[in-house]
């Protein structure tokens, strides 16, 4: 598979399939990937404080489709400005809801981001 979700094609995708995400990018993020993938990282936060699991798993659906076919630079922005913004360590009551959540690309792409320092997968699955 080639890597086609490039900066534009992120934006389209974000704007059709979590419009109420990509109303929140200010004019000051507008065409900054990395300000731009960090707003959806701060939409995915607050649905995780607010026990909205279901904002949650949309969010990270949507993310997780976009890594799998990201180019180098939107790849890098879902490890850099999404997933070091979100919830998965500490001692925060969500972080193992939320790490559970994840779907295997965003789960390998922690456990990678983690030094493979744990077994994989590093969360219980089921299903």
């Amino acid at each position: 598979m080639t890597a086609s979700i490039d900066h534009p094609a992120f934006v389209a995708l974000l704007a059709t399939e979590l419009r109420e995400v990509a109303v929140e990018i200010d004019e000051y993020s507008l065409g900054l990937l990395h300000c731009e993938m960090a707003t959806v990282a701060r939409c995915t936060a607050a649905a995780v404080e607010a026990g909205d699991w279901e904002t949650v798993r949309r969010h990270l659906a949507f993310v997780d489709r976009v890594l799998r076919g990201a180019t180098p630079d939107v790849a890098n922005a879902v490890y850099v400005s999404y997933l070091e913004h979100l919830p998965l360590s500490g001692d925060v009551d969500d972080v193992p809801k939320l790490r559970a959540l994840l779907p295997v690309g965003l789960a390998a792409a922690l456990w990678d981001m983690e030094g493979r320092e744990f077994e994989w997968p590093p969360i219980p699955r089921s299903g």
